[in-house]
């Protein structure tokens, strides 16, 4: 059995992001330290795309990012449908929850290509990107420390539902994705999923920390089905009932306990 438990607390780096149409100030409730970044424009010179193009997105285009250094396009990135949220998540190396901005970070979107230098490390990308957001969005941002709930996630009496993934002969790769159920909500499949990919795809879900006490280390073939937003005409399980009742979750919180 499984056991997502949600009286912990989280005490790590929250990046508030000041935009040009908009200023956010978090209130944490614990005394904290805040570092505060100046505009890169005043920073030393950072490494910068050879050049971009941002456009906004034509609504209903597939979300995607590829290329850069490591991949098999090392200098050019491409950036489809991407929300300010996720770009400054790749820019910056943070999670969803650690991001405190507008709610149009989330609903804006643009397509980006950018050409990077020869030789470039993925190290100098990411500050290319950061560069990037200052100069055509006037991203300027503050670090500091937030206490907030996090949910741990582990197996109860080395028990579980999780069938493991088994290549298939012929070399097919493992397809994931999300698909409508019938009765209004969704079918999240992840094929040949660890643990580690499970938690993150939790954590974006939920918003929160996870911390894995599972120990498995294993490749997963796993279908969860949840409604993303239960209510009277769609009364469907959330994510959370549905962990528990799928895959005999031993204990958990509907709700992360208060900071």
């Amino acid at each position: 059995m499984w056991a997502l438990l949600g009286p912990g607390m989280y005490t790590g780096a929250v990046f508030g992001v000041i935009a040009e149409l908009a200023f956010v100030r978090m209130r944490s409730r614990a005394a904290v330290a805040v570092l505060c970044f100046l505009p890169l424009a005043a920073q030393p010179v950072r490494p910068e795309f050879e050049v971009a193009s941002v456009r906004p997105s034509t609504p209903g285009n597939r979300i995607g990012f590829s290329g850069g250094p490591g991949t098999s396009d090392p200098t050019l990135l491409r950036c489809t449908s991407c929300s300010l949220q996720m770009l400054i998540e790749r820019a910056f190396e943070l999670k969803m929850y650690q991001i405190n901005g507008p709610d149009w970070l989330r609903t804006l979107r643009f397509d980006i290509t950018a050409k990077i230098p020869e030789g470039a490390t993925r190290p100098q990308a990411l500050l290319m990107l950061q560069d990037l957001l200052n100069r055509r969005f006037k991203v300027t941002a503050t670090r500091s420390r937030k206490e907030m709930s996090v949910y741990e996630l582990s197996v109860i009496k080395d028990t579980h539902k999780l069938t493991e993934w088994v290549d298939p002969p012929d070399g097919r790769q493992p397809v994931s994705g999300i698909s409508d159920a019938s009765d209004g909500g969704v079918i999240r499949r992840m094929a040949g999923w660890p643990m580690e990919t499970v938690i993150a795809w939790l954590e974006i879900t939920v918003e929160r920390p996870i911390i894995d006490q599972t120990g498995l280390k294993g490749r997963y073939d796993l279908s969860i089905h949840y409604s993303p937003n239960p209510n009277d005409t769609n009364p469907g399980s959330d994510l959370i009932e549905a962990l528990r009742t799928q895959l005999v979750v031993d204990h958990i919180e509907r709700a992360p306990s208060e900071n």
